[in-house]
């Protein structure tokens, strides 16, 4: 029952911003949504990274000495290049839509200030 509460207050008190922060137009929308799936195709390429590599480092540790390597292994890494290619070609054709359709969409590559200038500038400035 106190957990019931304490879920209904954080609801209550988390809803007013939830309403603030709706989107108004479709192209404020389509940008929300981008970003969403631009952060999870970033968790995506993250966690296939570590998947691939931690079953790399598994397949090696029970091969023995003298043996090659498995099919099964051979199998796994090229399986793992493909999906991982898949992702990133993912990303980058959701990054050519949004630069086409939402003018201009969000930045790639991120203009970081350390004071004295930013760390990245584009050649075209």
């Amino acid at each position: 029952m106190r957990a019931r509460f304490c879920f209904l207050a954080l609801l209550l008190v988390i809803a007013p911003c939830v309403a603030f922060a709706a989107p108004r137009t479709f192209a404020e929308l389509a940008d929300y949504l981008g970003s969403i799936m631009n952060s999870a195709i970033g968790v995506l390429i993250t966690a296939a990274i570590v998947f691939y590599f931690w079953g790399a480092v598994q397949h090696l540790l029970k091969m023995e000495s003298g043996e090659g390597a498995s099919p099964e292994f051979r199998k796994f890494l090229l399986m793992g290049v493909v999906v991982l290619f898949v992702i990133v070609s993912v990303w980058g054709i959701l990054e050519i839509l949004r630069n086409t359709f939402l003018s201009g969409g969000g930045d790639v590559m991120p203009i970081i200030d350390v004071g004295s200038g930013p760390v990245f500038a584009p050649p075209y400035e």
